[in-house]
């Protein structure tokens, strides 16, 4: 199956076409077709989340089961986790209103700028703040 989607750039207001293909061994018919290409989008959002994970951002490379291969599953599990936390943090109410305001900044530069922070704190002073902070409850709004 295949599906064109057409969009306008909002800068340029220059059309754009995708095109996806879709392999299924489900019958296509008029009443299944938006939700065969639906599936298919969110799959393709999972394998490209995958990619992004070994080739772009989670450096998972061969390198990590040469020697054991738990290493590499705890190595996996961990980098999961982190995903996961990352893209909660990316669609806080909070988070979306910083880079609304702040259109020069990047997730990248902001992981760099926090990373940076990090580095020059104390742990122990931290921990005791961490602490204080876990005591109060939290909530999270999802937008």
């Amino acid at each position: 199956m295949e599906c064109v989607q057409e969009s306008i750039h909002t800068k340029t207001g220059e059309k754009i076409e995708n095109r996806f293909v879709f392999l299924t061994n489900l019958e296509v018919d008029p009443d299944n077709v938006a939700s065969i290409v639906a599936a298919g989008r969110a799959r393709w959002f999972i394998e490209d989340h995958f990619n992004t994970q070994k080739n772009r951002e989670g450096n998972l490379h061969h390198k990590f089961n040469r020697n054991d291969f738990s290493a590499m599953k705890n190595w996996h599990s961990v980098r999961q986790l982190t995903c996961m936390i990352d893209e909660l943090v990316k669609h806080t109410s909070e988070m979306v209103q910083l880079m609304k305001e702040n259109e020069k900044l990047t997730w990248k530069k902001l992981y760099k700028d926090l990373n940076a922070f990090l580095s020059m704190l104390s742990i122990e002073d931290e921990m005791v703040l961490f602490e204080h902070w876990c005591e109060s409850p939290r909530q999270v709004r999802l937008e």
